[in-house]
């Protein structure tokens, strides 16, 4: 709740101002919006099933502007299967965790960081070319 607060008193002119730094513009903005009102429920929703993005969504959607009982209830119902099945397999595996699993989940530990990194990686190499394309038609112009 506390990231949504954030989002809608003051992300976005937060974002206009320092988005810049971490290349967001505001065309970038401006898409972000249209996108989160024609599909924002189902985000919300979504996101919350995934982790890492259910760390980050709050915020966007306070951004847009979504209603805030409306955000409590998609996240509600997002993270409820999430957390009952990370609780059946808490229970069901645990006595096991330590011998048996652990090394596994470390080694998915590195993936999605390596992941993670890449998605980084393809963020601002597209970025740098689509500045790079509206640069230089801006010089055919003039």
């Amino acid at each position: 709740m506390l990231a949504y607060w954030a989002g809608k008193y003051g992300g976005r002119p937060f974002i206009e101002k320092y988005g810049k730094y971490i290349l967001i513009r505001h065309k970038d903005l401006d898409k972000a919006d249209i996108w989160f009102k024609r599909y924002g429920d189902a985000a919300i929703f979504f996101s919350r099933l995934m982790p890492v993005v259910r760390t980050f969504i709050s915020f966007p959607a306070g951004i847009s502007g979504m209603r805030f009982w409306r955000f409590i209830v998609y996240t509600f119902l997002g993270s409820l299967p999430w957390c009952i099945a990370l609780a059946w397999v808490g229970k069901a595996l645990g006595p096991q965790w330590d011998t048996k699993l652990k090394p596994y989940f470390h080694k998915a530990d590195v993936v999605i960081v390596a992941i993670v990194l890449v998605f980084i990686v393809l963020y601002i190499f597209h970025h740098i070319k689509s500045d790079r394309e509206y640069r230089s038609k801006e010089k055919s112009r003039d």
